[in-house]
């Protein structure tokens, strides 16, 4: 009998990162994988930072969310990842409970 914790589990690649639902095929850091991209929490996100223009630059952000058996070890704030052939900086990257939540953002003139 499968607890809580394992239909969590079994509910990201089904249902989270369905990609009737929810995800696409993206390419990042070279491998081919399952990701959401949530662009409404990241406009929430942006209407509580302030600031979103510096001395003529545009950050352009992304909130990406990936399964963790596809992803690897949890990426270091600072890192250097790249998404479909551009490459952003990773700001923020969580585990919640074997989805990865990560907060990217490249600057743009």
């Amino acid at each position: 009998m499968m607890g809580f914790k394992d239909n969590f589990l079994s509910d990201i690649q089904d249902t989270f990162l369905c990609e009737d639902e929810f995800a696409e095929n993206h390419i990042i850091d070279g491998v081919e994988m399952s990701a959401s991209i949530d662009d409404i929490e990241l406009s929430r996100r942006d209407r509580r930072v302030s600031g979103s223009h510096e001395d003529g630059f545009h950050k352009k952000s992304k909130l990406l969310y990936v399964a963790a058996s596809d992803f690897g070890n949890l990426p270091a704030t600072n890192r250097i990842l790249t998404v479909d052939g551009r490459k952003y900086i990773v700001k923020d990257a969580k585990n919640e409970d074997g989805m990865y939540s990560i907060f990217l953002e490249v600057m743009r003139a």
